[in-house]
């Protein structure tokens, strides 16, 4: 019954969209031919709606779900500690010390001198004597000698 009605609407529906429509200004027909194919399309799209009808039925399946929640509290009896694992380092690895010596005195011709201090890859200094200060006195430093 529900398709034999819906298949006399559309065809109703149809009948009245193809009939010629009052007057029409300029750039209107256009517009009045689009709505006709437009109602057109609707039109043929309930027409297989309503010749078939499994197409648009929808199913709807409920789904029960149970919630549980869980205890707040579960004792799972006294705890179980393994034993330690004794480990044991590495012995330590002691870099012996530097071998303290004289340190390392060169003398350049030009009156400069190279002074290596007494402590294995310190840097080396070059020194100048001073008169003013009675002693030797840095002016650059240098890349270890030794």
């Amino acid at each position: 019954m529900k398709t034999m009605v819906a298949a006399g609407v559309a065809g109703l529906m149809m009948a009245t969209s193809s009939l010629p429509g009052g007057t029409a200004q300029a750039g209107q027909r256009e517009w009045a031919t689009a709505g006709k194919i437009l109602t057109g399309v609707v039109i043929g799209g309930a027409v297989l709606n309503a010749c078939n009808p499994r197409a648009s039925r929808t199913e709807i399946v409920y789904e029960r779900q149970v919630y549980r929640p869980q205890p707040a509290y579960q004792f799972r009896g006294p705890p179980r500690c393994e034993p330690p694992v004794m480990r044991s380092c590495p012995p330590p690895r002691y870099q012996p010390a530097p071998v303290c010596r004289e340190p390392i005195v060169r003398y350049m011709a030009d009156g400069r001198r190279l002074y290596q201090p007494p402590v294995h890859g310190h840097a080396a200094f070059i020194q100048v004597w001073s008169e003013v200060q009675d002693e030797w006195v840095s002016v650059k430093e240098h890349p270890s000698i030794w």
